[in-house]
């Protein structure tokens, strides 16, 4: 998976977007019967009703995504601008959670991306997992897969938080941005 994390003109985090590719297995399984005007070759519109059942089954996970803002729980809006693409045998899902009650300027800005019930899988893209799209200048990101730590970001803020309690945060992919 790949994450942007958008900010507004005024410095605050607006939203996330995700793009979540699945493995060819899953890829294989979900396109079964659906009907399309190429084998093996699905438009988006062909790929529509299957998207809208991957967000609204999301839906009950928080879209595997919590985020808070200098430590406080931030609320997300439901999905927009999401679809389904499907290349080289691979779908993959992008989708954006507007944040609904950003601040300005947050110090710090945290998002967790894991599913709580141990089921699914998520990894990072092991190239260009996180990207800051309009960030001020004073903000720096990081982030950690699971096992990793975030050592480098914390160093000299005790207030900044990088795990919960819950059971999956030992599989829990770890974005963290700090700004000054």
């Amino acid at each position: 998976m790949k994450i942007e994390v958008v900010y507004a003109p005024e410095g605050a985090v607006s939203e996330l977007r995700h793009t979540w590719a699945f493995d060819q297995m899953f890829s294989t399984f979900a396109t079964q019967g659906i009907k399309s005007g190429q084998k093996g070759v699905f438009t988006r519109e062909e790929l529509q009703p299957l998207a809208d059942v991957q967000i609204s089954s999301l839906k009950d996970f928080a879209y595997f995504t919590f985020a808070r803002i200098n430590g406080e729980p931030v609320q997300l809006g439901m999905p927009t601008d999401y679809r389904l693409d499907f290349n080289d045998g691979t779908l993959s899902l992008t989708f954006s959670l507007v944040l609904k009650d950003g601040k300005p300027r947050p110090h710090r800005f945290e998002v967790d991306i894991h599913d709580p019930t141990v089921f699914v899988d998520l990894v990072l893209d092991k190239d260009n997992p996180v990207t800051l799209v309009g960030a001020p200048a004073s903000c720096k990101g990081a982030f950690a897969r699971p096992n990793e730590n975030l050592q480098d970001l914390r160093a000299g803020d005790p207030y900044f938080e990088s795990t919960p309690t819950e059971y999956g945060s030992r599989i829990l992919n770890k974005i963290r941005v700090r700004c000054h």
